[in-house]
Parts: C-alpha cells; structure tokens; sequence
C-alpha cells in the first residue's frame, strides 16, 4: 500500500512539473486543460460518468438527425401518397427516376470531392459489391417500390403501422447475420411488437387485404435491407460509413430490382400516356416532371439522414406518431379503442428495443480500449519518466 501511494504521489509531482515547465519554456508542449479535467483514454465531458455520457450522445445525435430526418420522412410520405392517388398511378416509375435522382446525385458527390481534394473515394471490390451490396439494394428496391404501390390501396395510418412492423424482420434478419443475439429480451421486442400490430389492425374500419399485403411484403424487404446495411456499414475496412458511398453502391442494384417490375406492371400503361392530359401538352410534361423531381429531392434528403438515424432509433419512433396523428386529424383516418391499445403496445415495444440497443453500445463503449489509447498512454508515461531523470 505504501508503494502504491508513492507511486501515485509519484505520477502527481511529474504531471505538476510537466506543468510548470510548460509554462516556463515557450516552446515546450501545450498545456491541455483536458488532460487534467479527464482521465486518460476516456472521452466523456467533465463531470459525467461514461454510461450517461453514451445516453447524452446519442440522443443528442438522434435529436439532431431526427429534426431533419422526420420533416422529410413526413413530407415524403404525404407527397407521395397524394401524387400516386390523385395524380400520377404509375408508383413504379416514380419510384425509378427517384433511384436514377439519387444515383446522379451520390456521383456528382463523389467527381466533386475528388476534383477538390485530390483524392478518390472508396470503391468496393466485386465480391462485396455484388453479395453485400447486391442484397442491400435489391431488398431496398422492392421495400421502397412495394410501399408507393400500396399507397392506392390502403390509408396513411394502416401504412404507417404496417410499416413499423420492419423492425421485427429486421431483428430475425439481424439474428440470422449474427448482429443479434437471440436472447429473452430479442424474442420480447419482437413478441410485443407483433401482438401490437394484431391489435391495431383488428377489425379495423378502413382495412384493406391488398394494401396490407404489399405493405407487410415492403417490411420484409425493409428489415433484410437495413440488417444487410447495417452488416455492410459495420466493416470498417470497407469505409462505407458515408451515406453518400452508401447510395453509390448500392443503387444501381435498386434500379435493377425495379426495372422488371416496372416492365410487366407499368410500362404498357406508360407507353399510352400520350393520350391522357399529361401527355396532351408540354406543359402538363413540364408539371410531371416537376412533381416528380420534388418527391425525388425528399428522397435524397431522406435516404441520407435514414443511415444516419437507423443505429440510434428503431423504426417506431417520433416520425410514426407524428404521422398516425397527422392522419387522424387531417385525413380523417379512423383508429378505435383497441387500435389505440395496439399502438401503445408497439411504442412500448419500440422504446424497449431503443434502451436494450443503447445499453449494448454503452457497455461496448465501457470495454473497447483501442490500440491507439494504450500508445498514447504508454508515451505519455515514458515520457514523464524521462523527463524526472
């Protein structure tokens, strides 16, 4: 005991002198108030213990992302629904310009920031590009274009609570790419999401089977789509941790799972287009095209904050609340007692899946001491050894 305390009062005497050298030669090193406000290897602000520190992180960024993120997931939503049922029926090929939109938009990022900063971006080799990325992208095509195709049959409240049912394939399919682990609190999530989905949609006025169909086949490719990117963004050693990257790779892949579709369901109907009042006049052209492209922007807008938001929310969040209340109000979509009940279940649900997550992160955070720290620490002690001799 007595070594250990004069080993520490040791250490003290060093860090004080360290100090006052500093401050005596102008050319030494840089006093950093944080070095002795915090201890070293840690990076969590004065006062706060990690665990919080991790609670105040991410729901700082969740916040942040979720204050863009939700008006144009709220936006698009409307939008869309409105354009596909009053003005346009042809989902499919709105859905495909969107995919070419951000596509065009992901490479003009990247020539730009090679011009600039002499320096290419990350490019995938041919094994990931076309397992990791080719299932990621296909999954999202058929998510996003099975979602507009159900906006012609069923309301935005039965759409958005169908939807939220993502998260539990996304769970089983994080399960099945061991990024979770089934364990009672997995099955839990899960169990009462279901049951909480069975009550909203119990004898509900405005249920419709197709609509409900297209939307439980959008959530099954939804949940592969965001385990399967969430597996690819984890691999640090690819670097495909900027969205942008992300949209790159794996859009041309959406365009090829939309393009079959497209071409047995609508392109016989577009072809005929010439004859209704948007295709009678340039004008009426111009207007399509407009209304297309301003859907098209909150896609781009949305796709970009959703990578950033899906590690630090589930998919039953603030946006869908929103949402479903938006409906009741202004569209006139009708929720009973016991669809209400249902509701309260799948938030509970969702908000058990968002701790269980962030505990995870915590206690990853608690244990992960990186190679760099430990050098850092060990030059700063051998350091402060020489500088006593």
């Amino acid at each position: 005991c007595r070594l250990a305390r004069l080993y520490r009062h040791g250490r003290a005497a060093r860090a004080v002198g360290r100090f006052t050298r500093t401050l005596d030669q102008p050319g030494g090193r840089q006093f950093n108030i944080n070095s002795f406000l915090k201890p070293t290897g840690t990076n969590h602000p004065v006062g706060m213990r990690p665990y919080a520190t991790c609670w105040y992180n991410n729901g700082v960024k969740s916040f942040l992302v979720g204050c863009l993120y939700y008006p144009c997931s709220l936006g698009l939503t409307f939008y869309q629904q409105w354009f596909i049922k009053e003005e346009f029926h042809f989902p499919l090929f709105i859905v495909l310009c969107h995919y070419l939109l951000k596509f065009a938009v992901a490479s003009c990022y990247r020539a730009s920031y090679s011009r600039v900063y002499a320096k290419d971006r990350i490019l995938l080799k041919w094994p990931h590009y076309a397992i990791a990325a080719g299932i990621t992208g296909i999954a999202a095509s058929l998510d996003i274009g099975l979602s507009n195709c159900s906006f012609e049959y069923t309301t935005i409240s039965l759409y958005t609570m169908g939807k939220s049912s993502s998260i539990v394939f996304m769970l089983i399919a994080a399960v099945a790419l061991s990024l979770e682990s089934c364990n009672w609190s997995t099955c839990s999530v899960v169990g009462s999401i279901s049951f909480g989905l069975f009550l909203f949609h119990f004898k509900a006025t405005q249920f419709a089977w197709t609509g409900f169909l297209l939307v439980q086949l959008a959530s099954v490719c939804g949940g592969i789509r965001w385990a399967a990117s969430q597996k690819l963004m984890q691999k640090r050693s690819l670097g495909m941790s900027n969205p942008l990257d992300m949209i790159y790779h794996v859009q041309p892949w959406m365009i090829i799972g939309i393009v079959p579709l497209f071409l047995v369901f609508e392109a016989k109907g577009l072809a005929l287009l010439s004859s209704t009042s948007f295709g009678s006049k340039a004008s009426n052209v111009l207007r399509l095209l407009g209304l297309i492209a301003g859907g098209g922007t909150l896609a781009v807008m949305m796709e970009i904050l959703e990578y950033a938001l899906v590690f630090y929310t589930s998919s039953l969040t603030l946006g869908e609340l929103v949402t479903l209340s938006l409906a009741y109000c202004y569209k006139g979509d009708q929720i009973s007692w016991i669809n209400a009940l249902g509701l309260a279940i799948c938030m509970a649900g969702s908000v058990a899946h968002f701790v269980i997550r962030t505990r995870r992160v915590v206690s990853v955070e608690k244990t992960n001491t990186t190679y760099c720290q430990l050098r850092q620490e060990s030059t700063n002690d051998s350091s402060s050894d020489s500088d006593t001799l």
